[in-house]
């Protein structure tokens, strides 16, 4: 076996001698001006009025479903009202009422009208079991059939009905 010799001082090898080049003079980089701070209050103005908007345009949506963004707002025939209005210093809402107060109040008949005539078409199920009366006679057919079953004919229990009814 080979006996480890003593570790010997590396050799450097010599460097390879660059040439300098010569350079062109560098055009001077101008220092970086600091960012300003941000500015927080404006931040959190700007998100307020975001949060406001957002709340009258739901509001408003309440009151006509098919507003939905501020574009559909844009697209009113009385928009330049509207506009007027708002900077004016009205807000959304209230300037949308001022500007469409004939359109929500025929819509409010509408809804009413159609309202009052669902319950009155609701209560048909409440008819006699035997139908409904004709006007004309005062008795509905399950009447006529029991004045039937005490011997009278239909014409005799109309006669006697209207006799004792004030018709």
């Amino acid at each position: 076996m080979e006996e480890l010799q003593p570790v010997q001082e590396p050799v450097e090898s010599p460097a390879p001698e660059v040439e300098p080049v010569a350079a062109e003079p560098a055009a001077e980089i101008p220092a970086a001006e600091p960012l300003p701070p941000p500015d927080w209050e404006h931040r959190m103005a700007l998100e307020r009025a975001d949060r406001q908007l957002d709340d009258q345009l739901r509001q408003i949506g309440r009151l006509a479903p098919e507003v939905a963004r501020f574009e559909d707002l844009t697209r009113m025939p009385d928009f330049d009202k509207f506009d007027r209005l708002v900077r004016g210093g009205l807000d959304l809402v209230s300037a949308f009422k001022l500007t469409q107060y004939d359109r929500l109040m025929d819509r409010q008949v509408q809804a009413a009208r159609q309202a009052a005539l669902n319950a009155a078409r609701s209560t048909g199920h409440l008819a006699p079991a035997g139908g409904r009366a004709r006007l004309e006679e005062g008795l509905t057919d399950e009447e006529l059939d029991t004045w039937a079953k005490f011997g009278l004919s239909r014409e005799e229990a109309r006669r006697y009905h209207r006799r004792f009814s004030g018709r």
